[in-house]
C-alpha cells in the first residue's frame, strides 16, 4: 500500500512537470522560439525515466526502513520476553540510579510490584538504611570506572524482612563506550549466609 501511494505521488510529480514543460513550449512556440518534436519527445522520456527511477528509490528505501524497523521490533519483544522469563532477579537502572525495568523475579524476591518501582532508587525501595551510604558510593565507582562489580549486602523486602543478596551489576554502554544504564542480576542467598 505505501509503495502504490508513493509510486502514484511520484508519478503525479512527474505529470505536473511535463504540464509545465509544455507550458514552457508553448509559450515558446508563440514567441517563435518552440522546442522542436524531437527535443519534446526527448524531454518526455527523461522526465517519465526520472519519475520512474525516484519512485524505485523511494519505495526501496521505504521497504528497508520498514524491514529494519520490523526486525527491530522483533529484537525488543525477544529480549523482553528473556528479561522476563530469567529465573535470577533483573533490574535495569538509569544512570541517576532509577529503576527502569524489573523482571517477575525481582517482584518475587523482594516484593514489590513492577508499577512501585519502577522510576524509583533503590533507596527508596529495597536499601537498608545501614548500608545507604556504602551503595552510594558502589554506585558512583560503578558509573566513573564503567566496569562490572559484584557485591554481597542486605536488602529490604516490600514486608519489611531483610534479604542476603548477591549482586552482579554491569554498565550498559552505548557506541561511545558510555555508560547509559545498568543491568543487576540478583540472588537470594540468605539461606546460605545462616
Amino acid at each position: 500500500r505505501v509503495n502504490h501511494t508513493i509510486f502514484v505521488a511520484v508519478l503525479f510529480a512527474g505529470f505536473l512537470l511535463l504540464l509545465t514543460f509544455y507550458g514552457l513550449d508553448f509559450a515558446l512556440l508563440n514567441t517563435g522560439h518552440g522546442f522542436h518534436d524531437e527535443h519534446i519527445l526527448l524531454a518526455l522520456f527523461v522526465i517519465l525515466m526520472g519519475c520512474f527511477a525516484s519512485a524505485r528509490f523511494i519505495i526501496y528505501y521505504t521497504e528497508r526502513q520498514l524491514v529494519t524497523k520490523d526486525m527491530l521490533a522483533d529484537s525488543e519483544e525477544s529480549l523482553k520476553l528473556q528479561f522476563n522469563r530469567m529465573p535470577v532477579a533483573c533490574i535495569i537502572w538509569g544512570t541517576d540510579s532509577t529503576i527502569k525495568d524489573w523482571n517477575p523475579a525481582a517482584e518475587t524476591l523482594f516484593g514489590f510490584s513492577y508499577a512501585e518501582v519502577i522510576g524509583k532508587t533503590a533507596n527508596e525501595t529495597i536499601v537498608p538504611h545501614n548500608i545507604k551510604v556504602q551503595i552510594s558510593k558502589m554506585w558512583k565507582t560503578l558509573l566513573k570506572e564503567g566496569l562490572d562489580t559484584n557485591s554481597i549486602n542486605e536488602n529490604c523486602t516490600k514486608d519489611g524482612s531483610i534479604k542476603i543478596c548477591e549482586w552482579n551489576n554491569t554498565p550498559l554502554k552505548d557506541k561511545q563506550n558510555k555508560v547509559i544504564g545498568v543491568i543487576s542480576m540478583i540472588k537470594d542467598i540468605t539461606s546460605l549466609k545462616k
